[in-house]
């Protein structure tokens, strides 16, 4: 099971503290880095990925070699938290 939270911070100031953050809770916090993504979502023309509860994503990194293909349930989506197989 993959679980995956995502936080919208608006304001700066609290943009910066969690820069100078180095433990949340009990996760470590690493260094920033700007990446540069490319995603496209792959499916059958009829969509039969997406109508199973699925969906097909080729990530590439932008001025790196290779790509990564990942599948992914939909799952559940509840108070910003992600939860899926």
């Amino acid at each position: 099971m993959e679980i995956e939270s995502k936080f919208l911070v608006l304001d700066e100031a609290d943009v910066q503290d969690l820069e100078k953050l180095s433990q949340l809770k009990d996760y470590a916090v690493s260094k920033a880095a700007v990446q540069m993504i490319e995603d496209t979502f792959l499916d059958t023309k009829k969509m039969s990925l997406m109508a199973e509860g699925y969906y097909l994503r080729l990530r590439k990194e932008i001025g790196q070699e290779g790509q990564w293909l990942t599948i992914k349930s939909l799952g559940g989506f509840e108070a910003g938290v992600h939860r899926r197989e």
